[in-house]
């Protein structure tokens, strides 16, 4: 069992709980239907290409002393198969930093479970179940952790803001007007080194907030992030289509055209709940970091690495291929459990 304790993005990393998508051995099973032939083959590439993807995320972050937390595939499998055939398609990718939020060693959880996994089963911290309470839609990602203060974005009302004050006393908490998940938008990979998307967060806000910290402003901005938008030797040209049908809300990497029409509908009326709005998020901002000197990145943005490596923070990039479809970052698909702290804080 583990006793959870985080109090911000950047003290050494002990444990990770790290997400993911469908097995492809189980979407296999849940496309057995001739109506989804069209996508059959774009949707087992996505399984079976962010399988690799965090199974390599799992194992650089192993290779940094991090204990890295799966969910229990055979539990996930019978579960997601069981919903599917009972008609239940709101199967979604699983995302820790959705439905979990470790501050200190209060551990707050949105749904009761991780795909039909009970968060008990490996949290030894107390838990307070937000399900089943006028509190269940709050955005965990909204609440974003520096120490002793909390920055809240504006997707949590009053009302919420006030219920979390007296789950998460003696905090200092900031009100901001930062859309959707504030930890999308900024990372702080140190004490005194923060990074953000500077088209989605005020600059006056960074300077209240972190007041004599090095701060590092990211040009460039969800899918303009894309290197095939801004590289400059443009090693292919990307077709646009799936883009243009789905209102810039995903994207699938390597697809060539081939009925986009069919594979955009079938995929929206069916798998909704696995796509997002990927134009509104910073990919690169949304890093993990493993201990102050250190964090992983997807790495698109090549003179923002430059720049964070300036001020000696070394960046490691994985690849995370489809995150333009599940609209999710390193950040979104792990939640930290435990961060290294001094017991006497």
């Amino acid at each position: 069992m583990i006793n959870c304790y985080s109090k911000n993005g950047w003290d050494p990393l002990e444990t990770v709980l790290l997400g993911g998508f469908i097995e492809p051995d189980t979407l296999k099973v849940i496309l057995d239907y001739s109506k989804f032939d069209p996508i059959r083959p774009w949707l087992m590439k996505i399984a079976q290409e962010t399988e690799e993807d965090l199974d390599n995320i799992q194992y650089v972050l192993e290779q940094h002393g991090v204990q890295v937390i799966r969910p229990d595939w055979e539990i996930v499998r019978e579960e997601q198969v069981r919903r599917w055939r009972k008609g239940d398609t709101e199967i979604a990718p699983i995302s820790p930093r959705n439905d979990l939020f470790v501050y200190k060693d209060t551990v707050i959880a949105g749904p009761d479970s991780l795909a039909g996994q009970p968060w008990e089963n490996f949290i030894d911290n107390d838990i307070i179940h937000l399900q089943g309470t006028q509190l269940q839609p709050v955005h965990l990602p909204c609440i974003f952790r520096c120490n002793d203060r909390l920055i809240i974005g504006n997707e949590i009302s009053e009302y919420e803001l006030e219920r979390l004050k007296d789950m998460l006393p003696d905090s200092e908490y900031v009100r901001t007007d930062v859309e959707g998940h504030v930890d999308a938008r900024m990372a702080t990979l140190r004490e005194g080194l923060v990074v953000y998307a500077n088209t989605d967060i005020e600059q006056t806000l960074i300077n209240e907030t972190f007041p004599g910290w090095k701060h590092i402003f990211c040009d460039k901005y969800g899918f303009n992030a894309d290197p095939r938008y801004y590289s400059e030797d443009r090693p292919f040209q990307f077709d646009e289509t799936l883009r243009a049908l789905t209102n810039n809300r995903w994207d699938i990497f390597g697809y060539n055209g081939d009925n986009p029409k069919e594979v955009a509908s079938l995929i929206d009326d069916n798998f909704s709940n696995w796509t997002g709005r990927a134009y509104e998020t910073h990919f690169d901002v949304n890093m993990l970091t493993i201990n102050p000197n250190l964090s992983i990145t997807v790495g698109t943005d090549k003179e923002l690495i430059k720049r964070v490596e300036q001020e000696g923070h070394e960046l490691i990039t994985v690849p995370f291929r489809h995150r333009w479809f599940f609209d999710q970052g390193l950040h979104c698909i792990t939640c930290d459990l435990v961060r290294k702290h001094d017991n006497n804080n």
